[in-house]
């Protein structure tokens, strides 16, 4: 690499205080990074372009209907102020980057490493959270939401114009098709260079289809059309929200300003930022002013939507958005990117071998996860407003706090911008809240307005869910995610040992009778509500107050039941076995690139982003997009180990119809295991927006079922057929070791298990904070310390159990000997004092809860004689 181009490294903290004192002590030691840019880079004229073509994505459609909210005079204040403001906040996350530079005798670093050092370098105990702030960075970066909305918006786009040819293709497969060439457009190094010109072209595209626009507005005018000078108060936050967002350029300032020949030229009195700022500040007022002038009180929140439909000029002006948008993609790409790699990822790979093949496996996974969003979400509008609420913190707050805490450690407290920047980050707060609030209806009866119940309905557990709850869908996809976990790579081995006839009606028994179990444990919960007039119970209130109601001698033992699930569900073995896994497969992908970590290592690792997912407020709601993507993403798995397993097939494969007759009773005890969700059940039925949906014939519960015994028996069945005897215990480790395709599934299913994880992590959560806990610190001012403190200790002992027990896997057998009494015994048991306690004695509810009782206890003891004898063998030898 020439002399002159840069290389950003990350230096160790005790190296980079050497520096610093140095700089100190010789100023001429001391670099001004404005002096050094790439030799090859942008150009000023091209870095105000390239912060023009940032800014100017879709939003500059809504500036009529924000006007239109806001009256012209309230609009034309609102809508350049806050363009100031904004703007103002970008030139303070440069100056921040400017001066941390020269205190570090460094030439330029990227937003996450401006961040984390500022916070490492501020007064205690803000400098604790300089890894929390560079890892929430890293995930908030690594979410292309905005690339999976351009990914949509295209395809719509696209679709409007082919319908006009009497054509009808799906958007997910248009989205199949753009993927392809955005993907390999965003794999070109010197990405921003290359940029240039095609954000010129873009630009000139926009101002075409602005005229356009309102060229057609013009011709649609009506002859009066009502103006108002001011508009809603109440919707003042709201626009304002929506105006910071759409000037947002947060994330691509500083890789413009790091890949120009003279970044000085971006933050000059008339550089490109301000030039570029004074650009779409007037550009977003005049568009919006004009249309709002033609359309009155009739332009929509999308003025595309306000154009004739079957016209040629509505066709051009479509054309030309969409083209925009291909480069608008790119440059969110770039952003994100360069956030995630400028860090720590390119130091700690720098000059090793498989740096090419990091560097490009992230950016292919960025427009990958794009993907999987845009096509495997249901509700992507969701997804998006929670990622545009966290922007107003990373994007908008950040740099103000940034300054702040930088003007705080050098000691020159000035007023104004200690005053600026408080108030910047006190109305963050407040616009993000107008993202996520939905407007109570009109209407509303008092103490009905949390629920989701229409009138003249009876409030009981089964129609009273939360008004924002989950649907029927969300609940299914959740029981699918939670059950499927990682047992489904154990069903070839089980129809191995038993044979492909005996196999496939133990499996489909085996779930069969389960979640007959989990209905038995829904209907018990449901007649107990109805009884004391509580909507919403958790599984241990449920047994404890069942055993409580329950005859003599049975009502004594309430409190021992209610102490043993809490000791059941405080040990999260479960979330212990899954670090494990996901640790395994990273350390065996590790590998492949002749790496080796400690599996130590990579738990403490993954253990920090699942902890504070785990954190996350109503987190059953936000699992049900991400519990989506995992389960399509463990389909592919499915299939794509199958593909593996075809290729590998000999010519002559041996098949049992009938196995090891004593194999049985492991294999049923292992199938249910498979299934078992039982502790995640009531908290997804609690949080329904319709609970009754959940039992329904062709309802949430029955449905997942369904899906569940289906995907586990053609699993076993089509890898068992290929495999035959050869079948692993877990069939990846059938794969080929040094094969692409093996990687691949292996990395999917990392993916999806930490999903499984936080699922696990809630049904332990729920259990143990829903009962006495929630009630007894209802009232009391130190609640959420209470519940996040249950929270982070139940990661905490996963952790634990992972890195700190040698012997985990009898720990863990253990557990799910224990399971058999505690999640499927247990239901049935209750459903029994529940038909005693009411002497509604039917004589078939007490042969088959007593059927299943006794087969529960059966493999109670063979599984807790199987843990004895592993046991002695271990402390014998």
């Amino acid at each position: 690499m020439k002399d002159d181009q840069i290389v950003s490294t990350k230096k160790s903290d005790k190296h980079s205080a050497e520096l610093e004192e140095n700089c100190t002590e010789n100023k001429e030691e001391c670099i001004n990074p404005h002096d050094y840019g790439q030799q090859d880079g942008i150009s000023s004229l091209g870095a105000a372009i390239l912060t023009i073509k940032g800014c100017i994505g879709c939003s500059f459609l809504l500036m009529p209907y924000i006007i239109k909210n806001l009256g012209y005079i309230t609009g034309t204040v609102i809508v350049i102020s806050t363009g100031i403001v904004y703007y103002h906040t970008v030139h303070s996350l440069l100056k921040t980057e400017y001066q941390l530079c020269k205190q570090l005798n460094l030439k330029q670093l990227s937003y996450v490493e401006v961040a984390e050092k500022t916070f490492q370098r501020s007064p205690s105990p803000l400098n604790k959270l300089h890894t929390s702030v560079r890892y929430l960075m890293y995930f908030f970066y690594s979410l292309p939401t905005s690339n999976a909305s351009y990914l949509v918006l295209i395809a719509n786009g696209i679709q409007s114009l082919i319908r006009r040819f009497n054509m009808n293709v799906r958007t997910t497969y248009i989205i199949s098709f753009e993927i392809v060439p955005l993907t390999l457009f965003c794999l070109v190094p010197k990405i921003l260079d290359i940029l240039v010109p095609y954000s010129s072209v873009t630009n000139i595209f926009t101002l075409m289809m602005a005229s356009a626009t309102i060229a057609s507005s013009t011709i649609q005018r009506k002859e009066s059309v009502i103006l108002h000078p001011f508009g809603d108060p109440y919707s003042i936050p709201e626009c304002v929200a929506k105006c910071v967002k759409a000037y947002c350029c947060t994330g691509i300032i500083l890789p413009i300003k790091n890949g120009m020949k003279r970044p000085k030229n971006l933050v000059s009195t008339f550089g490109a930022l301000n030039a570029a700022a004074a650009t779409v500040i007037s550009s977003y007022y005049i568009f919006g002013i004009i249309l709002y002038g033609n359309y009155g009180d009739e332009v929509q929140d999308n003025v595309l939507l306000n154009l004739p439909a079957n016209s040629y000029l509505s066709d051009g002006i479509n054309i030309l958005y969409t083209s925009s948008l291909f480069v608008s993609y790119i440059l969110a790409f770039f952003s994100r990117f360069n956030n995630v790699w400028a860090g720590s990822f390119k130091d700690a790979f720098a000059g090793r071998k498989y740096e090419f093949v990091v560097e490009y496996g992230i950016r292919l996974g960025i427009n990958m996860v794009a993907y999987l969003l845009a096509v495997g979400v249901p509700n992507l509008a969701i997804i998006s407003a929670l990622a545009g609420t966290a922007s107003f913190i990373v994007e908008v707050a950040l740099p103000s706090i940034l300054e702040l805490l930088s003007v705080t450690a050098t000691g020159k407290k000035k007023s104004w911008i200690i005053c600026k920047n408080l108030i910047i980050i006190g109305n963050s707060p407040k616009m993000k809240n107008i993202q996520i609030t939905r407007e109570k209806p009109p209407n509303t009866p008092p103490g009905r307005d949390h629920l989701y119940l229409e009138d003249n309905e009876e409030c009981n557990s089964h129609n009273c869910g939360p008004e924002e709850g989950i649907s029927s869908w969300g609940a299914a996809i959740l029981t699918i995610q939670a059950s499927i976990g990682c047992s489904f790579l154990l069903m070839p081995y089980l129809m191995r040992n038993l044979g492909y006839v005996t196999g496939t009606a133990v499996v489909i028994f085996s779930g069969i009778l389960y979640y007959y179990t989990i209905h038995s444990l829904l209907s018990t919960k449901y007649k107990l509500s109805k009884e004391i007039n509580k909507t919403r119970l958790s599984y241990i209130e449920v047994a404890t107050i069942t055993f409580q109601k329950s005859q003599f001698p049975m009502n004594k033992l309430h409190s021992f039941v209610q102490y043993l699930m809490y000791i059941f569900y405080t040990l999260p073995s479960s979330d212990a076995a899954f670090l494990i896994l996901i640790a395994n497969e990273i350390q065996t992908l590790a590998r492949r690139f002749d790496m080796n970590i400690k599996i130590v290592y990579i738990v403490t690792a993954e253990f920090i982003p699942l902890t504070l997912f785990c954190l996350v407020p109503k987190i059953l709601e936000i699992l049900v997009p991400y519990s989506s993507v995992t389960s399509i993403l463990i389909l592919i798995l499915a299939i794509a180990t199958i593909i593996s397993s075809v290729i590998q097939k000999k010519e002559f494969v041996h098949l049992k119809p009938f196995g090891n007759v004593y194999a049985i009773p492991e294999c049923i005890a292992r199938c249910v295991k498979a299934y078992c969700i039982t502790g995640l059940m009531l908290p997804i039925e609690n949080n329904m927006r319709r609970p009754r949906r959940m039992v329904s014939p062709f309802g949430s519960l029955n449905m997942a079922a369904l899906t569940l015994i289906m995907f586990h028996y053609s699993f076993g069945i089509i890898l068992y057929a290929n495999y035959g005897d050869e079948v692993q215990e877990n069939v990846l480790d059938n794969l080929p070791t040094d094969d692409y395709l093996s990687d691949g599934i292996r990395l999917l299913y990392i993916c999806s298990l930490f999903v499984t994880y936080i699922l696990a992590f809630y049904g332990c959560f729920d259990n143990v904070w829903s009962g006495p806990f929630k009630e007894a610190f209802a009232e009391k001012k130190y609640k959420s310390v209470m519940e996040y403190g249950i929270r982070i200790g139940i990661n905490i002992i996963a952790y634990i159990f992972a890195v700190g027990v040698p012997n985990l896997s009898i720990i863990l057998a253990l557990a799910g000997t224990a399971s058999f009494l505690v999640e499927i015994a247990l239901p049935s048991i209750l459903e029994l004092l529940t038909v005693i306690a009411h002497s509604k004695l039917n004589s078939w509810f007490i042969c088959k809860n007593l059927i299943i009782i006794g087969g529960c206890l059966v493999l109670f003891s063979m599984s807790l004689t199987s843990c004895i004898e592993d046991i002695i063998v271990l402390y014998s030898s």
